[in-house]
């Protein structure tokens, strides 16, 4: 069986194999692995490492959430639009009843979609 050389690999990848390996069936292996990875947590570029890429995954979740959130508020202020009638807190205000409700609500849901959008991209 080849040797592994776990100076090679970052702390996030030796996590990642601490996981998955097998420690009953690999015992001295696991035991390199763990012995690597107390050197590789001393070093502050290794543990920054792994939580930028913590940071990205959670940022990547919370730009789909945007997105979708932004195709909403989109969709709505479109068939409001085109229906003439925006609706807010069980009301729907016209654009030909109440303009100045119609251009309100609508102009804070492009706001919205606007702030949400540049957000997401």
């Amino acid at each position: 069986m080849t040797e592994l050389n776990y100076k090679n690999y970052t702390l996030q990848e030796l996590l990642e194999a601490q996981e998955t390996i097998d420690q009953e069936l690999f015992p001295l292996r696991y035991q390199q692995l763990c012995t690597e990875i107390k050197l590789k947590q001393s070093d502050p570029h290794q543990i920054g490492l792994v939580e930028r890429k913590e940071y990205f995954n959670n940022l990547i979740f919370a730009k789909i959430i945007m997105a979708l959130l932004s195709w909403f508020l989109a969709s709505e202020l479109y068939s409001s639009w085109q229906l003439g009638v925006v609706s807010f807190k069980k009301s729907d205000y016209s654009l030909a009843d109440n303009p100045q409700m119609f251009f309100f609500l609508n102009f804070h849901e492009l706001f919205f979609v606007t702030c949400f959008f540049d957000d997401a991209v």
